[in-house]
């Protein structure tokens, strides 16, 4: 986005760091691929339940602190102005956020093409 490209970033962390999130882009391009053929919804919606399931332990709390934690070790330039770290932030959390909303909505609308309007619950 526009706000990546404003804030000048000094260092990364380690790339070790972003193992668990490319496995997540995988998982996610995965859905993207099988959702496309009805006859794979029953088990990308039984995925969703498990990454959503849980209560606190679950996936989707796991790759969001993943997520985070990437975020919040990232080492600004020191001269960067304050306003631009932070809609940097803002930027990356809210993709991150995204994200796990619209794979909550995928999982809706497959439980309710699946299970005939009952959203899968």
């Amino acid at each position: 986005g526009a706000a990546q490209s404003t804030a000048r970033v000094q260092s990364y962390p380690s790339i070790s760091s972003l193992e668990p999130l490319y496995e997540f882009k995988l998982s996610i391009d995965a859905i993207v691929t099988g959702v496309s053929d009805p006859s794979n919804w029953p088990f990308i919606q039984k995925r969703l339940q498990n990454f959503f399931g849980g209560f606190i332990i679950n996936e989707k709390n796991y790759f969001t602190g993943v997520g985070i934690s990437y975020m919040n070790e990232m080492v600004y330039d020191a001269g960067e102005l304050p306003n631009y770290v932070l809609l940097d932030k803002e930027t990356r959390f809210e993709a991150l956020e995204n994200t796990m909303n619209n794979l909550e909505s995928l999982k809706s609308v497959l439980g309710e093409n699946i299970n005939g309007g009952n959203g899968g619950n």
